[in-house]
C-alpha cells in the first residue's frame, strides 16, 4: 500500500448479507448473531489510470478535468465516430492544443489531472417522431501501461423533450444542475436597446440586430431566445452581466469560458442554444413525468428548491424565481438554482 494513492474497494454481500458465504446459514435461517457475521472483501488495487472506469455527461458542452493516478501510461483516443471527447495534453494556459485525430496516442504526465472538453450533443435533428428519451452515445478510450490494458467509457445523454403546449417544445437535461447563481444585473431596469449589427452573423440572420429584453416572454420561444442572446452580447460589450443567462449560454458551447481557452472548439455558428426558461416554460419542465427515463423515477428539478426564471419586474428591479411552491420576485443578488432549457434557433 502507498500513501496518497487511490484504491478501489468492492464489498460483495451475498445471501443474508454475506452470512451464507461464511457458513452461518442453515435451512434458510441465520444461525448466529448478526455481529458474528464476517464478509469477504475483493480489492482491485491500482496505482495508475482514471479514478473510475465510466463517466456520464449531459448534452451540453463542458470543460473540466479527470483526477488521474500515476504517470507514464498511454491513452489511445476514440475512433472518428466517437471523437466528441477531447483531451488536453497539459494544463491549458494559452492557445488550444486538444487531441483531434482518431486513434491517436499520448502519454500522461505527472500533473494528477487530465483536462477534457465534451462537445455538445445536438439532438434537435433527431427528434420528432423518432425521439427517444433514453438515447445516448458512448466513447471509449484505451489505457495502456507495460503489458496491462484498461478501458474507460464516457456516456452522453440527449436532452429530455418537454411539450410546453401544442405549439411549443423545449428540451432539458436529465441530471441535476448543482450550481447556484445570482441572477445579476443588480439595480438595473434593463431597458437598454442593443444594436448588434456586425457582431454576430447568427443574430443578424435571426433578425435581431436591434432588440430589448422582454420582461415576460411567456411560452414565446423567439422572445426567450432573444433574452439570453441579449444578455450574452450585453456582457460581451461590458454593458452589464446576468450570471444566470451566461451560465445557460456556456452550456451551448458559445465561448463564455475564457479561463479554459477552448473558444475555438465552441463554435458560434451552430443553430442550437441553451436559454433561461420563463415561468410558463419552467412550469412544464418541473411537471414532467421523470419516471419515463431509463434510470428510474427521479427528478432533475428538486422539489421545494428555488429556481431562477427569465421574468423580471422593472418597477423594483427584481427577478422572478420558483420557491418550491409558487413564483415570487426577489433581489437579484440571491443565490438560486438554474435549470437551462435547450432549443433551436429556427426549427422546433
Amino acid at each position: 500500500m502507498k500513501r496518497n494513492t487511490y484504491y478501489r474497494l468492492t464489498l460483495n454481500l451475498k445471501g443474508f448479507g454475506g452470512a451464507s458465504e461464511d457458513g452461518k446459514v442453515e435451512e434458510d435461517k441465520l444461525v448466529v448473531n448478526e455481529d458474528a457475521v464476517s464478509w469477504r472483501v475483493d480489492m482491485d488495487i491500482t496505482d495508475w489510470g482514471f479514478e473510475k472506469d465510466a463517466y456520464t455527461f449531459d448534452a451540453h458542452a463542458s470543460f473540466g478535468y479527470f483526477e488521474i493516478m500515476g504517470s507514464g501510461w498511454q491513452v489511445t483516443t476514440p475512433n472518428n465516430q466517437e471523437q466528441w471527447v477531447k483531451f488536453y495534453l497539459s494544463t491549458p494556459q494559452s492557445g488550444v492544443n486538444w487531441t483531434e485525430n482518431a486513434n491517436s496516442k499520448f502519454t500522461v504526465g505527472n500533473e494528477g489531472k487530465l483536462y477534457y472538453y465534451i462537445e455538445p450533443y445536438y439532438y434537435i435533428e433527431y427528434s420528432g417522431r423518432n425521439y427517444n428519451y433514453n438515447t445516448y452515445r458512448t466513447s471509449t478510450v484505451t489505457l495502456t501501461k507495460g503489458g496491462e490494458t484498461k478501458t474507460v467509457t464516457f456516456t452522453q445523454y440527449v436532452p429530455i423533450k418537454i411539450e410546453v403546449n401544442s405549439n411549443t417544445i423545449v428540451y432539458m437535461e436529465r441530471f441535476e444542475e448543482e450550481n447556484q447563481h445570482k441572477w445579476g444585473c443588480v439595480g438595473k431596469a434593463i431597458t437598454e436597446t442593443l444594436s448588434l449589427t456586425g457582431k454576430n452573423q447568427i443574430v443578424e440572420d435571426y433578425g435581431a440586430t436591434n432588440f430589448k429584453y422582454v420582461d415576460n416572454s411567456g411560452s414565446n420561444l423567439d422572445n426567450t431566445k432573444r433574452n439570453t442572446l441579449y444578455m450574452y452580447y450585453a456582457a460581451l460589450n461590458d454593458n452589464f452581466k446576468s450570471d444566470v443567462h451566461l451560465y445557460c449560454i456556456e452550456k451551448s458551447g458559445k465561448g463564455y469560458m475564457d479561463e479554459t481557452k477552448v473558444e475555438t472548439l465552441m463554435s458560434s455558428s451552430n443553430e442550437d442554444i441553451y436559454c433561461l426558461p420563463s415561468k410558463e416554460i419552467f412550469t412544464a419542465m418541473k411537471n414532467f413525468d421523470f419516471s419515463k427515463l431509463d434510470k428510474g423515477s427521479y427528478e432533475p428539478i428538486w422539489k421545494n428548491e428555488d429556481y431562477w426564471v427569465s421574468n423580471i419586474n422593472r418597477n423594483d428591479n427584481t427577478s422572478t424565481y420558483w420557491n418550491g411552491q409558487e413564483y415570487v420576485n426577489g433581489d437579484r443578488n440571491m443565490q438560486k438554482r438554474v435549470r437551462a432549457m435547450y432549443i433551436n434557433y429556427w426549427k422546433q
